[in-house]
């Protein structure tokens, strides 16, 4: 596909590149550990404690939640991980087992101070317009309703009326997993694409539990948007639930896009000691509405778009070669661009208007 003459890149015929489309990129966080909790909200007996979030103590009838403070978009598909760790268990004498009950990583669009009930509830339950991913280690009894046993993962909601831990709230519930409060650090991630929830728990490439669910169906959201975080409840058993590290970010995915060096011609030359503009059109296609590109935040081996002509447009929309779709013409400013005869892999990268 290429030929390299000294300083001269000759790219042959039309390439296929990658076109990168992210959720927004205004989304998104990591805490390495919590230091700092800065965008953070604490609610109820959640505190900071050293560098760990601390959601509950191992006491009895403790209940608490954090939420980032920012909303977080959720409708596209979004990809968030953390590690936990229950180091402390205990119960009254007159509980038949040692440590409850659980914490969840929960999406809701009711407040950013929502906190539900402790015990059962694991302070999801009686949030509003929820879905919560819970982390069971207690078996409740609820008359007919139980949990399977003191050591699963479900997935509760109840649309957009307050969340119910109970078994008729399940979306799916596993049992198949490690032991949660076995005092070790653990880690889960959530992926989310629409229509589709997979959690996974130390093994992060095979989910524990797929789940069928649209979160812009289910739950009522701001603009795709919702607040996203943790909740804790304990009961007469009781455990330290603590976060040590957690990150936030869109679901990615990668469309096969045609682009177009230098007008179509069969060799394509591009001098790197050239001050001038590399031309790049973007074909549209039945897959890609290339009019909802966000020019913005186009990005081509670390430059970006430029101006060209008395108009002094960035983009220019023509169909180029007569399929009836709209094409995307560019111009790439060579200085900017990393490219070397040691580095020859064009990408362009970018995100549609709509947060894809």
């Amino acid at each position: 596909m290429k030929q390299l003459e000294g300083n001269v890149l000759r790219f042959l015929v039309a390439a296929v590149v990658p076109f990168m489309a992210f959720g927004s990129m205004a989304y998104g966080f990591e805490y390495v550990d919590f230091s700092s909790i800065d965008g953070l909200n604490l609610v109820g007996d959640s505190q900071q404690a050293g560098s760990t979030l601390r959601l509950t103590a191992s006491r009895i009838g403790e209940v608490g939640a954090v939420w980032a403070v920012q909303k977080q978009g959720v409708e596209h598909g979004f990809v968030t991980q953390f590690a936990f760790q229950i180091p402390e268990r205990g119960a009254r004498s007159d509980q038949p087992e040692l440590g409850g009950d659980g914490m969840a990583f929960v999406v809701q669009n009711t407040s950013v101070t929502s906190i539900g009930g402790g015990g059962i509830d694991m302070g999801y339950g009686g949030i509003s317009n929820s879905l919560a991913v819970e982390l069971d280690t207690y078996a409740n009894n609820m008359g007919g309703d139980d949990d399977p046993d003191n050591n699963h993962i479900s997935v509760q909601t109840a649309g957009t009326l307050p969340n119910n831990p109970r078994k008729t709230h399940s979306l799916a519930v596993t049992s198949a997993i490690p032991l949660l409060d076995d005092g070790g650090i653990h880690q889960v991630k959530v992926a989310y694409i629409p229509g589709e929830m997979n959690v996974y728990i130390d093994d992060l490439v095979n989910p524990v539990l797929t789940v069928g669910v649209d979160l812009a169906s289910t739950l009522n959201l701001d603009s795709g948007q919702a607040w996203v975080g943790f909740t804790a409840g304990t009961g007469a058993a009781y455990e330290t639930h603590d976060i040590l590290n957690w990150s936030f970010g869109p679901y990615s995915q990668i469309l096969a896009v045609n682009i177009d060096i230098r007008g179509g011609a069969d060799v394509s030359p591009v001098n790197l000691k050239s001050k001038g503009v590399l031309p790049i059109t973007v074909f549209g296609s039945e897959e890609i509405d290339v009019s909802m590109i966000d020019l913005s935040t186009l990005v081509l081996q670390g430059a970006g778009p430029r101006a060209r002509g008395k108009s002094g447009n960035v983009a220019s929309f023509v169909d180029m070669n007569g399929d009836s779709y709209l094409d995307l013409n560019l111009h790439f400013d060579l200085e900017e661009m990393d490219v070397s005869p040691d580095n020859t892999e064009f990408t362009l990268t970018g995100m549609l208007n709509d947060g894809t």
